[in-house]
Order: C-alpha cells, then structure tokens, then sequence
C-alpha cells in the first residue's frame, strides 16, 4: 500500500527520517519572530502545532521558543514509548 504522497517536501522529510532512524522537526520559517531560544517548559504551557492543533507541554520538556513564546517541542518523539 504504501505511504500517502503529501507532497515532495513533506515526502523527503519522512523518508530521511525513516533512513537515518532518527526524528528531525521541519517549520515555517514564516512563522518565527525575532531571535529563538531552547528553554524548558512549564507545566501548562501550550502552543499551537504545525498540524494546528494546540499542544500541551509536560514540565521541562525542551522546547524552542521565539520573541512571542515556544514555537516547537524539541524532542516530540521523546513522549511515546515502545516500553511494555
């Protein structure tokens, strides 16, 4: 069956992904404003996600942020487990 084609972009992120084993965040850059930082999260804190969705961070989860607040999670695959 296959992967479904999102588009050529979106397609060689998840293929490099898949190649290298490793998880690799991509962004609009658009999106970014002003200077960026990694911090920690505080509990509560949420964001709006690529997918639109609205995000909720766990305390001291790694994140990046920019001048209007946290853009990404850095680590996202760090919350799922394949531990029994």
């Amino acid at each position: 069956m296959g992967f479904p084609i999102v588009n050529l972009y979106i397609d060689t992120h998840i293929i490099a992904e898949m190649y290298h084993g490793i998880l690799m965040a991509i962004q609009d850059l658009d999106r970014f404003h002003g200077k960026w930082r990694l911090d920690l999260a505080k509990e509560g804190e949420t964001f709006q996600g690529v997918s639109g969705k609205m995000i909720l961070c766990k305390t001291e989860e790694i994140v990046l942020r920019d001048e209007t607040g946290i853009v990404l999670l850095s680590l996202p695959g760090s919350r799922f487990s394949n531990k029994s």
